[in-house]
């Protein structure tokens, strides 16, 4: 019963760290597309000299919150540990060859999931808050680039 259960919660785990990194992607996603629709606003004809020098700071400041949502998306997507999904197959071959599936077998490969899991769960908890700084940055690089164009209607 252990290692059946052992064995769904390591699935149950890689799906999660799929479901992450799926997320990571859409949250690079949702920050390219915030940052092309304000480029698109900001065109270099609007850009006068009375804005040009307080510009420069905003669209670094923008540029920066974008290149920071995608590190940490790219983290979660690519840099990210995989789960640990192993099962000590000489363990079972053993157990199975020489039917011990008395307690001590069952329990051998119990503490082996148990531990499998918690090493899993850093990684998905690492995976989960490079998401949400992702997330974060990508929707701060809002605020330069709000402000960005305001000046801009502000010196029409």
């Amino acid at each position: 019963m252990a290692v059946a259960e052992g064995i769904a919660n390591i699935r149950q785990q890689n799906s999660d760290l799929q479901s992450v990194r799926g997320q990571a992607s859409f949250a690079a996603t949702v920050a390219s597309v915030i940052a092309a629709f304000f480029g698109a606003l900001i065109s270099v004809d609007l850009l006068r000299e009375e804005v040009a020098k307080n510009s420069a700071v905003l669209i670094f400041l923008g540029l920066s919150l974008l290149v920071l949502s995608l590190v940490f998306a790219m983290q979660v997507s690519v840099g990210a540990r995989d789960v640990d999904v192993f099962v000590n197959p000489e363990a079972i071959s053993y157990f199975a060859a020489n039917e011990d599936f008395s307690g001590e077998g069952y329990r051998y490969l119990a503490k082996n999931f148990h531990s499998c899991f918690e090493q899993n769960e850093k990684v998905i908890s690492d995976a989960r808050a490079n998401l949400h700084l992702a997330l974060l940055f990508g929707i701060l690089q809002i605020i330069p680039w709000s402000v960005l164009i305001a000046l801009v209607v502000m010196n029409e």
